[in-house]
């Protein structure tokens, strides 16, 4: 008996000490030349120097169905080899008399789209790939992620990543954006122009964004589609 309650004391203590040694380690004080000052952001870092660049990969791509007074829309996340995230929500469309005052506006606004998901399908599933049985917003948007799959996993890219009018980093409105990194740089369709923001009004604190603002050709501010 006494051999036995040693034995389970000797144990007893050997996991509160090997327990000890293991908050120790994972969570530690002190610092090294790597350490840094100021607080980190977790969203990608946009600069006219950065702000089309390789080492970025796509994170997630979704559709999200309508809800109440909101339109469907097609997201897309992208992140950089830090895991630092950056992403924009694509509206369905529709005539609303405000953004969309017309067929006319809304069939621009389509073939905008229609680019936007070229650009990125064709990265994963090749430049002659067409989806099929298309009908609506919501059907390409479902047929285009379930044809790419997983094929976006590990892909690096050179994404285009720009800055919305809350300062907060975005893809932008309008293709190109993804481009595969075989395409020398001299050689890149991917361009910063008089219509896209680069450079960071303020400098804010870490917090995630709200909403995700929709840049029409000739504008700088309107809703997204």
């Amino acid at each position: 008996m006494r051999s036995g309650g040693a034995s389970l004391f000797f144990v007893t203590n050997l996991i509160i000490i090997k327990t000890i040694n293991f908050m120790s380690t994972a969570t530690s004080y002190g610092f090294d030349e790597n350490t840094s000052e100021v607080g980190g952001s977790k969203f990608i870092d946009v600069t006219p120097e950065t702000a089309i660049a390789e080492g970025r990969f796509v994170k997630e791509i979704k559709f999200v169905e309508a809800e109440g007074d909101k339109n469907a829309y097609f997201e897309v996340v992208v992140e950089d080899k830090f895991g630092k995230t950056a992403n924009r929500r694509w509206f369905e469309p529709n005539v609303d008399g405000t953004y969309v005052k017309n067929e006319a506006d809304l069939k621009k606004a389509v073939e905008k789209f229609n680019k936007v998901i070229a650009n990125l399908s064709r990265r994963f599933l090749g430049e002659s790939y067409k989806p099929q049985g298309v009908t609506d917003f919501k059907s390409l948007c479902n047929i285009v992620i379930r044809d790419i799959g997983e094929k976006y996993a590990n892909k690096e890219l050179r994404i285009k990543v720009i800055l919305n009018k809350d300062d907060f980093p975005t893809l932008p409105a309008y293709a190109p954006i993804f481009e595969d990194i075989t395409v020398p740089a001299n050689q890149t369709k991917l361009q910063i122009t008089k219509y896209d923001n680069v450079v960071s009004a303020n400098i804010k604190p870490d917090a995630d964004p709200t909403g995700n603002d929709f840049i029409p050709e000739g504008t700088i501010e309107a809703p997204q589609f």
